[in-house]
């Protein structure tokens, strides 16, 4: 099916594949992705297939259907997000944006909430608190990834909508709802545990359905989607490769679940038995150390991948959860969506305790294959123990 980007009656009839263009010779291709995002925003049962990279290019949309069990979800999402809430803004639920790190403020918090409104058919809508981090002024009244991404300073800087209705501009604990339940709502959970291609993973069907909630939250604009698909085609990652994840830094500072350094052999001796086995030669590293990209230097038996940014050194002072050292959020973020999309292209994962790095291993089971939850190999080293004692050489700190 073709459609016109100023046609206000695009999908009714759902069609598989669907082309979505313009009628109007003066278009510029950033209206026309305007237009394609509004469109994207309220029609979550479509995924873009191909799309205008540059000025010269025909403006010109290809989109693909999501397929089943997340065409269910999404499309209970369209209804319930945009249909209901659109018919009264002001009975929309709220939900306070976290301000912590990645995984907290993405999978637990509004992919939370985003469940809890399906449970409860109750649309919800994302709120600030007064001030996002205590300890730094620039973040009242914003989330603090996107303090720098746009004046709107919220998900939507980077992301699709997940609501018809504008951000409440004040946080009502009465219309509180949020839920860290995981369990997939009545209405979806036989179509996921008749997915064939869960069945041989455990806990398949419960990682699928709330990754894809994750997904629903995180579907990102025009501008971001070109920009992470450049650099990772500029990244050029040779494949078969590995995922390490050594968080190091802020985790001694965290006074509920610290956690103390391993040195980079120890992750390698941790995986090593899967490297070997794989032929695996290439690693992709994620680290917030300076120092461990110092260590691959006594590692010369692998190729050593890593994204160019500023990372922190343990003699300059940090603080818990500082996740933007070099001082822009919105260039942060756009690395991070970047080494996460690169690391769906990796079939094993070495880490730590992390929830960055957990993240990074659900990209890995859904974004390579599309609709298969197919998890690669994994080692995990529990930072704890070097905490309690039973690492030789823990970090002081």
């Amino acid at each position: 099916h073709i459609e016109s980007l100023e046609h206000e009656t695009i999908r009714r009839d759902e069609p598989g594949h669907l082309i979505l263009t313009t009628t109007n010779k003066e278009t510029t291709l950033s209206e026309a992705a305007e237009m394609v995002d509004a469109f994207l925003s309220r029609h979550s049962i479509y995924q873009v297939e191909s799309e205008p990279s540059s000025a010269g290019e025909p403006l010109i949309w290809m989109l693909e259907r999501v397929p089943e069990p997340e065409f269910s979800v999404y499309k209970a999402l369209d209804k319930l997000q945009f249909d209901r809430a659109s018919q009264d803004c002001s009975a929309v639920m709220h939900s306070k944006y976290w301000c912590s790190g990645w995984h907290a403020d993405l999978w637990y918090s509004v992919r939370g909430s985003i469940n809890e409104a399906l449970r409860k058919k109750k649309p919800v809508n994302f709120v600030f608190p007064e001030v996002c981090k205590d300890h730094d002024a620039e973040f009242v009244k914003s989330w603090h990834y996107a303090a720098d991404a746009c004046p709107a300073k919220d998900l939507t800087c980077y992301f699709l909508n997940v609501s018809a209705c504008p951000r409440p501009e004040r946080f009502e604990e009465a219309k509180e709802q949020f839920s860290l339940e995981r369990s997939i709502p009545p209405e979806f959970k036989l179509k996921f545990e008749q997915h064939k291609k869960l069945a041989i993973h455990n806990d398949a069907t419960g990682e699928l359905y709330n990754f894809l909630l994750y997904s629903y939250a995180t579907r990102m604009r025009y501008w971001l989607r070109q920009e992470v698909k450049r650099r990772v085609a500029e990244f050029n990652l040779k494949q078969p490769c590995a995922v390490m994840h050594v968080r190091q830094n802020d985790i001694a500072l965290h006074d509920n679940w610290r956690r103390f350094y391993y040195p980079l052999k120890a992750y390698i001796e941790k995986g090593k038995d899967a490297l070997d086995a794989m032929g695996i030669h290439t690693i992709l590293l994620m680290t917030d150390s300076a120092e461990v990209l110092d260590e691959t230097k006594a590692h010369r038996e692998y190729q050593w991948r890593w994204m160019e940014k500023y990372r922190f050194r343990r003699d300059r002072p940090i603080k818990f959860e500082n996740q933007f050292p070099s001082g822009s959020p919105k260039e942060e973020t756009i690395a991070l969506l970047t080494l996460y999309h690169l690391a769906s292209e990796c079939r094993l994962f070495i880490g730590g305790v992390s929830g960055f790095g957990t993240l990074a291993y659900r990209y890995q089971c859904l974004l390579h294959t599309k609709n298969i939850w197919d998890c690669p190999p994994v080692r995990v080293l529990d930072q704890h123990k070097a905490y309690n004692g039973t690492h030789a050489n823990p970090d002081p700190r």
